[in-house]
């Protein structure tokens, strides 16, 4: 993304204060410190709520709102943030009614028409493409298909989609959903176990929303595997051609496994997806954090996100609006759910 020019001898500095934070938000950053990506623009961040008076703008984690709302000076921007889906079970969340619901100025979340855009990760083309033996790669693969899943409710019928291409294909399920294990804890062992061992991964989300795109897709694209995407997001667009498998280009699970099928007997067509993907890489950051007692890694496209939050800044006037009612633009349509597993 092309940076804004922006004069930064003379400009004051901004604040920008976590209110709500997401869990991965680092807990270190009690004073104000800048921006990593920018600090040119002289933005500070924090999640010290002292600093609210002096804030610029703040943003608000929607899965973590709860209470009253909070004083507000004037000319603060307030950023309605989220990384998730509208949840299933959050009717009763605070945003849902006035005063907060009609207090959010922009938006930062993972769909295309939000204010600023947020998604889990972007693939970007690479200067320098590596060499490497696909030959031998492939031949040391000695299964076919894995899914890692934690999150075992049903709401996408991923699972029941799973079901019925086993019977067509061994897949292999790690995690809470099925018999297989590998710890979380062993990410970098799990990712290279994955690497070697599988020709296909199944990245399906679990539920079909707007341009909703995550880490299921985006931290197992750049492995030496064919991705099988399942979701609402808009993968044609976001995602280069001819480099992932989509399952609503096929009519069954049947028809799915019989063209993995076909991919495994034919090595030359199983390489060519390889060599496309091997194109690209993927841009995101990871973030260290403890939660419920266990250490966690999450990967997030936040950095450059936080950036274009900044310039906005630097340019109020221009970007100054009010959103009457958050509630209608985060839920209303947005998301479906499949009653079968087609």
């Amino acid at each position: 993304m092309v940076k804004d020019s922006v004069q930064v001898n003379s400009i004051s500095p901004k604040t920008i204060l976590w209110y709500f934070p997401p869990r991965y938000v680092p807990t270190d950053n009690r004073g104000k410190v800048p921006l990593p990506a920018c600090p040119e623009l002289k933005c500070f961040v924090t999640r010290n709520k002292t600093f609210l008076p002096e804030s610029d703008a703040v943003i608000f984690n929607s899965q973590f709102i709860e209470g009253d709302i909070p004083p507000r000076k004037p000319d603060q921007v307030w950023i309605f943030h989220n990384s998730e889906v509208p949840y299933h079970k959050s009717t009763n969340r605070p945003y849902h009614r006035n005063p907060w619901s009609s207090s959010f100025n922009w938006t930062m979340a993972y769909r295309h028409d939000s204010d600023i855009f947020r998604p889990y990760g972007v693939l970007r083309r690479r200067p320098n493409i590596p060499i490497k033996n696909y030959t031998s790669i492939v031949r040391k693969k000695t299964k076919l298909v894995a899914w890692m899943a934690s999150n075992c409710a049903d709401w996408s019928k991923r699972r029941s989609y799973v079901r019925e291409l086993q019977k067509h294909i061994q897949v292999d399920i790690y995690g809470a959903c099925g018999k297989m294990v590998f710890s979380r804890l062993r990410n970098k062992e799990w990712m290279a176990y994955l690497n070697e061992t599988y020709k296909f991964y199944l990245a399906f989300e679990n539920n079909y929303c707007l341009d909703y795109i995550t880490e299921k897709l985006f931290n197992y694209f750049t492995l030496d595997l064919v991705t099988v995407v399942r979701g609402g997001g808009n993968y044609s667009r976001d995602v280069p051609p001819n480099t992932y498998l989509n399952v609503a280009d096929f009519k069954s699970p049947k028809e799915l496994a019989d063209r993995l099928w076909f991919l495994h007997y034919n090595t030359d067509r199983y390489i060519d997806i390889l060599k496309r993907k091997e194109r690209y890489y993927y841009q995101n950051e990871d973030y260290r954090f403890t939660f419920l007692g266990s250490p966690y890694i999450e990967q997030h496209y936040e950095q450059e996100p936080m950036c274009d939050l900044c310039r906005r800044l630097r340019d109020i006037t221009h970007y100054r609006k009010t959103i009457p009612d958050i509630l209608s633009w985060w839920k209303k349509g947005l998301c479906r759910n499949p009653v079968t597993y087609m």
